[in-house]
């Protein structure tokens, strides 16, 4: 049961209190389809999640530059 408060938290109030404990940042992209259809099947190929798959090529990217 939820606890009744005379100024309750909105959603999205919640929802950034949660990520900010587990220091989560919420970031997005604009994208051609074809890149993200690449990435969804990539991910799911490999049994990733979709933002897994993201940073360890970003990471796996960055490394060989250096």
């Amino acid at each position: 049961m939820p606890k009744v408060v005379s100024n309750p938290k909105t959603r999205s109030q919640i929802q950034a209190e949660s990520d900010a404990r587990r220091g989560v940042v919420r970031k997005s992209f604009t994208l051609q389809a074809d890149d993200v259809a690449f990435i969804k099947e990539s991910a799911q190929r490999l049994g990733l999640a979709q933002n897994e798959l993201i940073v360890q090529a970003v990471r796996a990217f960055v490394k060989g530059q250096g």
